[in-house]
Parts: C-alpha cells; structure tokens; sequence
C-alpha cells in the first residue's frame, strides 16, 4: 500500500546538529506502523552512524521498502535508489547507478518507541550476481517486517552465507571483493543514519543483502554500475530528503 509522502526531511540543519552526535540527516513525521522488536538475544552491535557526503548517490533501506521479482535477479526487498527530489520507492528496486558515483546506504527505519530496539540494516556483499540459497531458505513471499503482528516479527537470523566480519564496516568500493556496510543504525530520535561511502569504479552487477535478514526476510538487492544509468538520478540536493513510507 502506498500512502502520502511524509514532510521534508531537514538534511542540512540536522547534518551540522548531527555533527556533534554521529549522525546524519533528519527524519520526522513518519508514520509506518509498530516498528518490530528483533528477537534473538542481545542487540547486535552497531556499526558508527556517518553523515550524507555532498553529491552522494544514497540507498534507502527500510522493512516497509517491499519485496517484487525483478524478470532477471528475482526476488529483492527492502532496498530502494533515493531519486533528486529526495523521495524513494516504498518498493524495491534495482539499484542503478554510473562508474565515478559515490553511493552511501541510509537507514530509513523509524525511531523506536521505549519498548522497541532499533532496527539495524546493512548491506553485504555477495559473490557474483545471483543470489545464494539460505539455511533455512528464505520464504518465497516473505512477510515485511513492518506488517507482521507484535511478537510474531521474524529477527535478525545472519545468514551462513556472511563472514561474521561483515557485521562491521569494510572497503569502500563496489566490487567483486568483500565489502560491507557494517549494522548501520535506525533512527535513535530525529536523526538518520549513513554508512561510510562507496566508490563505483567497475561496470558490472553486484549482489549483496543484509546480514540479519537475508534469512528472515530476502531482504537483498544488486547493484548495477552502468554507464546508460541516469547520470543525475539518487543525487540529493543539499538540505533535501523526503521520507515516502508505504502507509
């Protein structure tokens, strides 16, 4: 379901507000649901909250970011490009992107209430551009995070498939080596949270997915460095980010 879009996000304000605490962006007025608990144990440890870099192509992530079947990659979730205007879709997309683009990854997941722990998100990367099997395998039609009933939601289950060090940040270029965001944070109050940035050096199609919900949920996606990508698309204006929650 797609609802209206949410008020405009005040980027440039909140980034030197931010400055201060780690964080980057702001978020305010959305409205997506109880956001879920994830089970499991303790909360995994963060990875450091960055800030927007200037001209920066960014990769939203959120549970209300749903799954489709893309005809070549099949199934993706959970991850979609940010257009100029700010705005991205509530559903997810192939990540299309140039050679020379710098990209970060932004969690757009809502602040927690008292009783709810964050949701971290990530992204991975995976050998090749196909997408390996998980065990257990992941549901064919999984269930979005933010629409499962109170303490039915699927937690963070790391997949086998991720080297434990990709909790943490590493590299930063798009490419067939190993590369991670690390569990970039949700919002702690009014602010987003950033990765550290990524080159595109490389034209070529590059898998990855999250490490806590690949398993759970087929929250995975590709990135496609091509140069017939649209040249200004995913690049934010200075002090301009909307939030388009699907409700």
């Amino acid at each position: 379901m797609i609802g209206p879009r949410g008020r405009l996000f005040g980027l440039a304000l909140a980034a030197l507000i931010a400055a201060a605490a780690g964080c980057g962006g702001g978020q305010s007025g959305i409205i997506v649901g109880p956001a879920p608990t994830p089970t499991g144990g303790a909360t995994p440890t963060p990875a450091p909250c960055g800030t927007p870099i200037a001209n920066g192509v960014f990769v939203a992530m959120a549970s209300y970011i749903t799954a489709t079947t893309d005809p070549i990659y099949g199934l993706i979730n959970g991850y979609a490009l940010v257009a100029t205007d700010g705005t991205y879709s509530n559903v997810a997309q192939p990540i299309r992107v140039r050679p020379g683009d710098v990209l970060q990854f932004v969690n757009v997941e809502p602040a927690p209430t008292a009783s709810q722990a964050p949701i971290q998100h990530s992204a991975v990367s995976l050998q090749g551009a196909t997408f390996p099997a998980a065990t257990p395998s992941p549901s064919p039609t999984p269930t979005p995070l933010s629409s499962a009933s109170p303490g039915t939601t699927p937690g963070p289950t790391p997949a086998p498939i991720f080297t434990s060090s990709a909790q943490s940040p590493i590299g930063s270029s798009i490419s067939t080596a190993l590369w991670s965001t690390g569990r970039v944070p949700a919002s702690a109050s009014d602010t987003l949270c950033y990765s550290q940035s990524f080159t595109t050096p490389v034209q070529g199609t590059y898998a990855f997915g999250d490490y806590d919900y690949y398993v759970s949920t087929n929250m995975r996606d590709v990135i496609i460095v091509t140069s017939s990508a649209t040249q200004s698309h995913g690049r934010t204006p200075a002090g301009l980010i909307r939030a388009f929650p699907n409700r």
